[in-house]
């Protein structure tokens, strides 16, 4: 386990603070470790009033040796110190308090913690609820009869939706209707990339998940949760392999690639796709791909596609890669004006 603190000197350059230079040693692992100045400071300062603790301070490298030691925190600093006397840390609940304030579809509350991070919850204040006026909601901005995040919202139990971004709708939808699940955890992960064997997964759900199609890929494993879906989507014509029989199942998809997806799909199923935009209004027009000014040009006729803001203004963002949510919402538009005709 680690060693007091070997040597310690002080030295006051600017007259009003000294400053404490030493170095710990583990004993256990022959490693000897530098402390900042400041976090040495402060540990010999609480050594030498007998430590907030009152007991002798160690500084933990982590090894198999040190893991038997008590964790303690200086509530002045944050620094950390370990021991081995005394029968364990007991709580101090009095180290933070956390005021959660209620809203329209979330109770309010108290949360205490302890500096070692536990904490407990208490106070309880019932949701406001809506106060609409209008039908709209003079607290929350809410409209009356959408979806406000509650209770019965479809991307509830997904602690990383913000249901007041703009994709709450479209992953409410896709949730709503079976086309994309969560990624696990409690998580959706809105902004996370969006794969190529995700993207047929969802079009092939839509489709009906049917099933009996001969896998031609050497990289999309048979059994896999995406097999059938890459292998109905490749016998039918909407998505084409990288070359050598690979599909790249786990590459991200860009926003053009979803684009030329998608208007495959639509031909394939006999929708119309005759409806073109003018891409010119986005500065950055010139990334387009060749293959993907057709499909391009018709997702932003449809209203699918409506570019992204950057900071600097809208933008098509062809070869950014197209997120998880971005997917949501697009897959909805499709299906409500695009899969409608």
């Amino acid at each position: 386990m680690l060693k007091k603190i070997q040597r310690a000197t002080a030295s006051s350059p600017e007259g009003t603070r000294g400053l404490v230079r030493g170095v710990l040693a583990c004993a256990a692992q022959n490693i000897a470790f530098m402390l900042p100045t400041s976090l040495l400071y402060a540990l010999v300062r609480d050594l030498m009033a007998g430590g907030a603790a009152g007991r002798t301070a160690f500084y933990v490298c982590g090894c198999v040796a040190c893991f038997a030691l008590i964790r303690h925190y200086c509530r002045r600093c944050e620094l950390k110190w370990y021991d081995t006397e005394g029968g364990g840390h007991v709580h101090d609940y009095t180290y933070r308090t956390d005021t959660v304030y209620p809203t329209c579809i979330n109770a309010g509350y108290t949360e205490h913690f302890c500096a070692c991070g536990e904490s407990y919850r208490d106070g309880y204040i019932p949701a406001l609820g809506h106060d609409y006026v209008n039908g709209v909601c003079s607290r929350c901005g809410n409209t009356e009869g959408s979806c406000d995040g509650g209770a019965n919202c479809p991307s509830k139990p997904y602690h990383d939706v913000d249901t007041g971004r703009w994709y709450h709708e479209g992953i409410d939808y896709a949730i709503a209707h079976g086309l994309m699940n969560g990624v696990g955890n409690g998580m959706f992960e809105p902004e996370s990339s969006m794969t190529r064997a995700m993207l047929v997964t969802v079009l092939w759900r839509y489709a009906g998940s049917p099933a009996g199609w001969e896998n031609p890929f050497t990289d999309v494993l048979n059994g896999s949760w995406f097999t059938q879906a890459v292998a109905w989507a490749a016998e039918n014509g909407i998505v084409n392999g990288v070359g050598n029989n690979k599909f790249e199942p786990d590459s991200n998809i860009t926003r053009e690639q979803m684009a030329a997806i998608l208007f495959r799909y639509a031909a394939k199923s006999g929708f119309d796709t005759s409806a073109r935009g003018n891409l010119d209004q986005y500065p950055d027009r010139g990334d387009v791909s060749g293959y993907a000014v057709e499909p391009l040009s018709w997702a932003v006729a449809e209203g699918l596609i409506k570019g992204t803001d950057n900071g600097n203004g809208i933008l098509l963002d062809p070869q950014g890669n197209a997120t998880r949510a971005q997917v949501a919402t697009i897959i909805m538009r499709f299906i409500r004006t695009a899969a409608g005709k």
